[in-house]
């Protein structure tokens, strides 16, 4: 695919997009796929599991015309509908939904990250740096993960990783022109935990709350006790 960029091994996709973006390339809508990646990351600086071979490892790069920041969430809620989008393509059998702020679920097994990084000035994005992990053909995990689970593991079939990569890239950039009227509901309807309550800590306290829906600020609106409130990401923890 055009602008797709393949390598054997990289530290880290989302590394070099930012050194391929400090050479000054134009590089919106171009993708960085590693086979092997030795220094793949998660939200907050948690390391991700990236077992070579078996792992999709990608980053899209954004250096969008016009977009500010408080466009953003909106870019973390399209990116989750683009990777189930292209599950559903390859796995129509799944029925992966979009635990907040960014992974990708089935079931109560993790099969997907999201880590997007931004470079902002003023009030505008200057470029955005989206970068996915999923977990494609492993066939076991260390033991200290909580709960991973890869699509071969799910399937019983083997995947190819390029092919994944391809129609990733595809599907994110489809949904970004498309209007809201269109992929918010789709969004909606994929939020894990949806009207069940969950365990979550809250100012240092366990609280126990119904999830109630996502909001195009990005926050997360919980009715805790009757009451309805709704918190960014650093703001509220998930227990379970």
């Amino acid at each position: 695919m055009e602008d797709l960029r393949l390598y054997e091994t990289l530290d880290s996709t989302n590394k070099e997009s930012q050194r391929l973006l400090v050479s000054g390339q134009k590089l919106h809508g171009s993708a960085i796929l590693a086979l092997d990646q030795t220094e793949g990351r998660g939200q907050y600086g948690r390391s991700w599991f990236s077992e070579p071979g078996n792992h999709l490892a990608i980053s899209i790069i954004l250096q969008p015309d016009y977009m500010l920041v408080e466009d953003l969430p909106l870019l973390s809620l399209k990116t989750s509908i683009a990777v189930v989008r292209s599950l559903s393509f390859f796995a129509p059998e799944l029925k992966p939904l979009i635990k907040w702020p960014n992974d990708i679920y089935v079931g109560n097994l993790k099969l997907a990250g999201i880590l997007i990084e931004n470079s902002i000035s003023s009030s505008k994005v200057q470029h955005s740096i989206i970068g996915i992990g999923m977990n494609v053909n492993e066939s076991a995990f260390p033991s200290d993960l909580p709960n991973p689970i890869s699509l071969f593991l799910l399937t019983d079939r083997k995947f190819e990783i390029i092919p994944l990569g391809e129609k990733l890239k595809e599907e994110m950039m489809k949904v970004l022109d498309e209007p809201i009227e269109k992929w918010k509901p789709e969004y909606d309807q994929l939020i894990y935990g949806l009207g069940i309550q969950k365990d979550f800590e809250l100012n240092g306290k366990n609280v126990i709350a119904t999830i109630i829906g996502v909001g195009t600020d990005g926050k997360l609106s919980l009715d805790i006790d009757g009451r309805s409130k709704s918190y960014f990401s650093h703001e509220i923890k998930w227990l379970k």
